[in-house]
């Protein structure tokens, strides 16, 4: 195998020899699938390495900072494509397993930090996903859209309902945990709960034979971190509105009650209006099930985007998903993520320890409105946060639509506590932080163990104090300050009386015991917050009581009224107990929050209780005007009056005020749900019922009634299901009516069949009626007896036959009857010749009858005369037709009477010559067409038709047919035999000479195919030679053109070898010889200067030239001497010594002799035949095995002209080898010109086609080379 094309991106300073650096396909790739860098690839060539991660010098540089500089190398060994890690910082993945080492197969997935490659193979990319093109539970996989390391998401069509749709399934290796798989269907089930313009739609979930995978919507235009990879970042309008569009999709999985946990770039989908739908919710958890997942203490989430309390393992809730979409709009203003460090740790510790850059300071071009925003959505503390994500969506409106006056507070929230409060929890929080991230990053061995959680509630400790000291009461007063102070940091519940009680307490012992000291006012200060807490906290207790009553007595209501609308009198009842509930909390603490939000729910409450009023009168009308379309068939209707009252009262539904949804929805909404199956099931039973009375009318044969009562279905149901099923009826009927025809169809042929029989067995008894009156000439009673015997035919093809056989006995009577008139002329004519020799006599005709000749004879030396009589049948048919031939002057229709007669009893030449004489000499069309018609009936394997004399008829034709082989007339004989077989195989006569015939035509058929075989031979032979030899002038025209040019190139060694290659590519091997030894004079002192420099491409391709040039001209001794210099010279020189010598050793000692083996065994061939694909096989070997190039041109030339529509020539590649061919000769204008044709003529050349990743077609490397070499010799002017 030839060293490989560099990569795409990495620098190549010189271009090897025209065979050296072009790839071969079929190579293994590594690509991106997910992450910074998605769409790149790296090819790995055989034997060849490679090496991936950050730095300039990786073959595949990833983006990715969780890549470490050198992160893995990939190597092709004899047993596979081998991973060995180098020490990464994050460490390598293969599906999912961290792996130092590890075989590679196709389909493998490997993961680096965020970025997902996939080992592919060319030669089994069709193989390597087995799900393509299969069907499973309904859905048609079309394609792979991407991977994740939870699954695969694929392209989709559900058949059911002809969408498209996506396709995410749980990866094989992860079905064989039964913990994973139920987290993947708790995240379908999850997902299915969101129904929201800015959620991707989740469908279905199903789980089978050990394939799991959840359907929904399917969003074309990929994710947010696809255009930020071709974006870098947007603009602050175009990120804030892709933000608040996000922000809108968490407002309501927030109201859901749904965590999403991995809110980033990949996970925000753009729809066809750039609309964002927010996907992957494989680490969403209910807030039920929130408890479970954390008590793991695992991360979960993205480190770029995650918040610090998940870092830290703690809870995560709606604040850490506005944190990771805060870092998402950073990711989107700034280009870059908010932190950045050399590995995950780095990341962490600083999200945990630091506020990343203001936007602002980083990019003055973002408003600083936008860039607080973002500071506070990622705010190290949840608690200094937006609390809500409808404090977000409100936030990112304003700063759409507002003026720029508002700046955002990062500052404490109202109600927060009082500083010295906030000091002392946050100097515990920050402890917190350090010891959980110590612990994280050095695994526990030497991190110090947290301290142990609070007591529920300590008592104070004692007291010591000097009590001598003249300050002694302000040094108790401190220490019980210091004491109330920490149990308010530590241990204070502020929803819990009893635990503000207990604060206020411990600040009145300040008071008490100490009333002289300075920390009094403080003391008293704090009481009296307290005491505002607790008035707060008591507000709150009484109203969750009100929304406990309240949610028991909803539900109560909710359970009595399953399966209608509740009565208006209970809606009633229940909004006045909850409104009073909450009116009671109103009054009873006033201008507290709880008071606010009582009073608010109260409102929301009245407001619903309209909306159920006024659904329930539309209810009642959409079910009465519902059950009307029914009762008349009309069930579409039906259903679509029951969608639109689904829709409004979807569009009315209130945003509830409590988490578990109660006075939100509307009530009428699930039951116009309900009743849209019901339709749809009476829908179904009105079909069966149609095809209960379908089915009755079909049994009676009434086909066209059954049709008719399926249409009326399909006309006024107005359902596409219900009107699928009829029509599929309607062509089941048609089926039976198609059969019924059919089958009557067949009986009338079968009645056909047999009238046919009939009249073959009359037309049989006719012929045999009338071969004896034919024998005996007597054509009179053949005719009468012929038309007796025929006239009960009753099929118009047997009267026909009878007719054409009948017309043919006429001819031949109405020539004897000529012949008698003739003879018995009462006057003698001079156009009549009566003079007869017989075999045993001469003389005079005298007379005719119908049954004899009178024939008058001299008797003896008087001179005396005798009438003899001779019967007709004493003359042979050759006699009796030699009768008529000179005896009067015979008319055109005389001649075709007498062609009749002669093909009557077998003389088909004689029949043909008086069929020719009677055309020349008939006067009017009418008698020209008979003869014609008659003439063509004689044409071989013409149908001579049925008739009574078929066995005579079987019996000429062969006759003829062996003459025609015997006069090497092969065609016509072979149309006479397939013509005998035709029509006379069932002849006795055919029946006994088949042998014969099947052999005679056997042998004709092999005559003229190898005289078809020779002509073409020879016709291809010739045009081979004259191609080959107008390829060669022209070439040798164009060759002094590049022999004027070479001598223009600045650089001398770049000048010897480019002259190198010319003359090997002319196949002059001495002249090619001594170009190489002086190219290797003038390199060998420039060596050291090349290595020094790094730039050995040219000195490493011209030796490949020269080893190639040894092999070819059989030198071993050279071959050595220059494989061992290269070693020497080449010895640091990587794609010397990992591709091109061992491809070198393995073309000399392999593929070389093989190919001259094969080429001369194709030469041999090709002597004789030019086949084309014997001219394809040998340029094969011309372009790579053995590079014969000038040989390559004229085999391919000749190819192209002798078979233009062989495949490879029709499909362009014959084309795209010329071309190639011709930069390999630095014909720059030629190789232009047949790239120019090759884009015109085939546009649907696969050379044409752009590579996936790099975007480039093979026509644009050789448009590359064109441009590189055109320049070089002068056809191209350099850019200035």
């Amino acid at each position: 195998m030839w060293p490989v094309r560099p990569s795409p991106g990495r620098r190549v300073t010189r271009t090897a020899g025209p065979w050296s650096l072009w790839r071969k396909p079929d190579m293994p790739r590594l690509v991106v699938e997910k992450g910074i860098d998605k769409g790149k690839s790296v090819e790995v060539a055989p034997r060849g390495t490679v090496v991936i991660g950050r730095d300039a010098s990786a073959a595949l540089r990833l983006g990715d900072m969780m890549a470490s500089r050198l992160h893995f190398r990939i190597e092709q060994r004899e047993d596979g494509l081998w991973l060995f890690d180098l020490k990464s910082m994050n460490g390598t993945y293969v599906n999912g397993e961290r792996v130092q080492e590890a075989r590679l197969k196709p389909g493998d997935r490997i993961q680096v930090g965020e970025t997902l490659l996939t080992y592919v193979s060319d030669e089994d990319a069709e193989e390597v996903d087995t799900l393509i093109g299969t069907v499973i539970s309904g859905y048609k996989v079309l394609e792979r859209v991407g991977r994740g390391g939870m699954g695969t998401v694929y392209k989709a069509e559900q058949l059911s309902l002809k969408r498209i749709v996506a396709l995410k399934v749980i990866s094989s290796e992860h079905t064989k945990d039964k913990t994973f798989v139920e987290l993947f269907l708790r995240e379908a089930r999850a997902a299915a709960q969101l129904n929201h313009p800015n959620i991707v739609q989740v469908y279905d979930a199903k789980g089978a034979e050990g394939t799991y995978f959840y359907s929904m919507e399917f969003v074309p235009h990929g994710s947010v971190q696809d255009l930020l990879s071709a974006e870098k970042k947007l603009t602050p309008e175009r990120a804030a509105k892709m933000a608040l569009q996000a922000a809108r999709g968490l407002e309501y999985a927030e109201r859901k009650e749904i965590v999403h946990r991995d809110i980033k770039p990949d996970n925000l989908m753009i729809g066809e209006l750039e609309e964002i739908k927010i996907a992957d919710l494989g680490l969403a958890q209910s807030a039920k099930e929130a408890s479970k997942i954390e008590e793991t203490r695992t991360v979960l989430g993205t480190p770029h985007y995650i918040a610090p309390e998940q870092v830290l393992g703690r809870p995560a809730d709606h604040r850490s998903d506005i944190y990771s979409l805060g870092a998402t709009l950073y990711r989107m203003l700034a280009g870059t993520t908010p932190y950045t460090g050399s590995n995950v740790m780095e990341i962490v510790q600083r999200k945990v320890r630091e506020d990343p850059m203001p936007l602002n300071d980083l990019d003055p071009g973002v408003p600083k409105r936008l860039s607080e925003l973002t500071q506070k959505m990622m705010a190290r503390k949840p608690e200094e946060r937006f609390q809500k994500v409808s404090e977000v969506v409100e936030a990112l409106e304003q700063f759409l639509h507002a003026p720029p006056a508002t700046t955002i507070s990062a500052g404490p929230r109202r109600g927060s506590r009082p500083p010295i409060a906030l000091w002392v929890g946050g100097g515990a929080a920050a402890a917190a932080i350090l010891i959980a991230l110590i612990a994280l990053f050095t695994g526990g061995d030497e991190a110090p163990k947290p301290p142990p959680p609070p007591d529920p509630v300590l008592p104070a400790p004692p007291v010591v104090v000097n009590p001598g000291s003249p300050d002694a009461e302000e040094e108790l007063a401190q220490v019980y300050f210091q004491q109330a102070l920490d149990f308010e940091a530590k241990q204070l519940k502020k929803d819990r009386e009893s635990s503000i009680e207990e604060a206020i307490a411990r600040y009145q012992k300040v008071v008490d015991k100490c009333p002289r000291s300075s920390k009094v006012d403080d003391a008293q200060a704090r009481i009296a917050a307290l005491r505002g807490l607790l008035g707060r906290a008591a507000a709150l207790g009484d109203l969750r009581a009100a929304e406990r009553a309240d949610a028991e007595s909803f539900d109560g209501l909710l359970k009595r009224s399953q399966d209608d609308l509740p009565d208006p009198a209970l809606l009633r009842a229940l909004a006045s107990e909850s409104t009073a509930r909450y009116a009671k909390v109103e009054q009873n603490h006033p201008r507290t929050e709880a008071a606010q939000r009582a009073r608010q729910i109260q409102e929301h409450i009245a407001a619903w209780l309209a909306g159920q009023e006024a659904a329930a009168k539309r209810y009642a009308e959409t079910l009465t005007a519902a059950r009307q379309d029914a009762a008349a068939g009309r069930f579409g209707a039906a259903i679509d009056r029951w969608t639109a009252f689904l829709k409004d009262q979807q569009a009315a539904a209130l945003k509830s005020p409590f988490p578990d949804g109660r006075y939100g929805d509307l009530l009428a909404a699930p039951l116009a749900a309900r009743r849209i199956e019901e339709i749809r099931a009476d829908a179904l039973n009105a079909f069966q019922e149609a095809r209960q009375e379908a089915n009755a009318l079909v049994a009676a044969s009434r086909f066209d009634d059954a049709k008719a009562r399926y249409q009326q279905v399909i006309d006024t149901c107005g359902i596409p299901e219900v009107a699928d099923l009829a029509r599929g009826e309607i062509g089941a009927i048609d089926k039976k009516i198609i059969a019924k025809l059919d089958a009557e169809r067949k009986a009338q042929e079968e009645q056909e069949r047999l009238r046919i029989q009939q009249d073959d067995a009359l037309l049989a008894q006719a012929a045999a009626a009338v071969l004896p009156l034919v024998k005996q000439y007597d054509f009179a009673k053949a005719v009468e007896a012929y038309r007796k015997a025929t006239g009960a035919l009753s099929t118009d093809r047997n009267r026909a036959a009878a007719a054409r056989r009948l017309a043919d006995l006429e001819c031949l009577a109405r020539l004897k009857d000529g012949l008698i008139r003739r003879v018995n002329a009462s006057e003698q004519t001079r156009d009549f010749v009566r003079h007869i020799r017989t075999k045993t006599q001469s003389g005079e005709i005298s007379g005719a009858t119908e049954d004899r000749l009178l024939i008058q004879v001299a008797v003896g030396d008087s001179g005396g005369t005798a009438e003899l009589p001779a019967k007709w049948t004493e003359f042979t048919p050759k006699e009796y037709c030699a009768l008529f031939r000179g005896r009067w002057s015979l008319s055109a229709a005389d001649l075709i009477d007498l062609g009749c007669t002669y093909r009557e009893f077998g003389f088909l030449e004689e029949a043909e010559e008086a069929y020719r004489q009677a055309q020349a000499k008939a006067t009017d069309d009418a008698t020209r067409e008979a003869a014609a018609k008659r003439l063509a009936e004689l044409a071989p394997g013409a149908d001579m038709g049925p008739g009574a004399t078929r066995e005579t008829e079987a019996e000429r034709r062969l006759s003829r047919a062996r003459a025609l082989a015997e006069q090497r007339r092969y065609a016509d004989a072979k149309l006479e035999l397939e013509a005998i077989l035709k029509t006379l195989a069932d002849t006795e006569a055919i029946k006994k000479a088949r042998a014969e015939v099947d052999a005679l035509l056997k042998d004709v058929t092999a005559r003229i195919k190898s005289e078809e075989d020779k002509t073409r031979r020879t016709q291809r032979l010739q045009r081979y030679k004259e191609v080959t030899a107008q390829e060669l002038r022209e070439s040798q025209s164009r060759r002094r053109e590049v022999a004027a040019r070479l001598p223009l190139i600045a650089d001398e060694l770049e000048k010897r070898y480019q002259t190198l290659l010319v003359a090997m590519a002319w196949q002059d091997w001495v002249q090619a010889t001594t170009i190489g030894e002086g190219l290797r004079a003038a390199l060998e002192p420039q060596i050291p200067a090349l290595a020094a420099n790094g730039d050995l491409d040219l000195a490493a391709a011209a030796y490949a030239e020269l080893l190639r040039l040894d092999t070819i001209n059989g030198d071993k001794i050279r071959f050595d001497r220059h494989a061992k210099e290269a070693a020497t010279y080449f010895a640091s020189h990587t794609p010397w010594v990992g591709r091109t010598a061992p491809a070198l050793a393995a073309w000399r000692d392999k593929t070389f002799p093989e190919g001259v083996a094969e080429m001369k065994k194709i030469k041999a061939e090709i002597e004789s035949d030019p086949a084309p694909d014997l001219l394809w096989r040998l340029a094969r070997i011309l372009r790579s095995d053995v590079p014969l190039r000038l040989e390559e041109r004229q085999t391919l030339r000749a190819l192209s002209e002798i078979q233009p529509d062989h495949k490879e020539v029709s499909s362009g590649e014959v084309l795209y080898r010329l071309a190639e061919n011709a930069i390999a000769f630095r014909e720059i204008p030629h190789a232009q010109s047949l790239i120019d044709k090759l884009k015109a003529d085939y546009p649907e050349c696969p050379r044409l086609k752009p590579n996936a990743t790099t975007g480039l077609s093979p026509v644009d490397y050789l448009l590359r080379d064109c441009a590189r070499l055109g320049q070089l010799l002068g056809f191209i002017k350099k850019a200035q």
